[in-house]
């Protein structure tokens, strides 16, 4: 029996409903088009991109969420987001220094100073600011 030639025929359901995803694959598509990131751009990588997405972004949710209802909250704050991220360990590497909108500056992380003698420093009574959990610069 002859193949048929000429093109497939294309489902109505969009990238983002064919593979089950809640982000707009397409959307990604278009960002990853215009920021002339490559050259070439393969059609799984934005599929993969909108996945790994919704699965950090549903993380983060479960998070703030398992820490809204232990503080009695009954809405996800940024706080609790930022609280969440950075009591999980994998989440805090991944985003230590990233600065989440609408968090009090003084619950930042690097913003706590820790007073410590420097070894080089002349007068043993000067100290100098230096960043508790911070890595030094290479």
């Amino acid at each position: 029996m002859p193949r048929k030639r000429g093109r497939r025929r294309l489902s109505g359901r969009s990238h983002t409903a064919l593979v089950l995803l809640s982000f707009s694959v397409s959307y990604l598509k278009r960002l990853l088009r215009e920021g002339h990131y490559a050259q070439r751009l393969s059609s799984s990588a934005t599929i993969f991109l909108a996945a790994i997405t919704q699965h950090l972004i549903a993380k983060v949710l479960e998070l703030a969420g398992n820490k809204a209802q232990n503080s009695s909250q009954r809405h996800i704050t940024p706080e609790l987001v930022g609280m969440a991220v950075h009591h999980n360990a994998l989440l805090s590497s991944s985003f230590g220094m990233t600065t989440i909108s609408l968090v009090a500056p003084a619950r930042h992380q690097l913003l706590n100073y820790t007073w410590v003698l420097s070894p080089g420093c002349p007068a043993p009574g000067r100290a100098s600011p230096r960043l508790s959990g911070a890595r030094p610069a290479h």
